[in-house]
């Protein structure tokens, strides 16, 4: 893998899921791979949302800069 990645097309996390019982809904943690950073999330939900901005971080800036 190339080691020059820039931070808008590489991410890392390490993701961690719990819930207290059967009835709770999974609550969520992300922790960046790069910095130790580390995210908390009410639900799956909230991670799964985070994880598609970052994704979609940039695009824009890409659909409209000169070719």
């Amino acid at each position: 893998m190339n080691s020059d990645k820039s931070t808008s097309s590489y991410h890392s996390y390490l993701l961690r899921l719990w819930r207290s019982d059967t009835r709770s809904n999974w609550r969520a943690s992300l922790q960046s791979a790069r910095d130790g950073t580390v995210k908390h999330f009410q639900d799956a939900e909230d991670a799964w949302d985070y994880l598609r901005r970052k994704m979609h971080e940039g695009e824009a800036d890409k659909e409209i800069a000169p070719g």
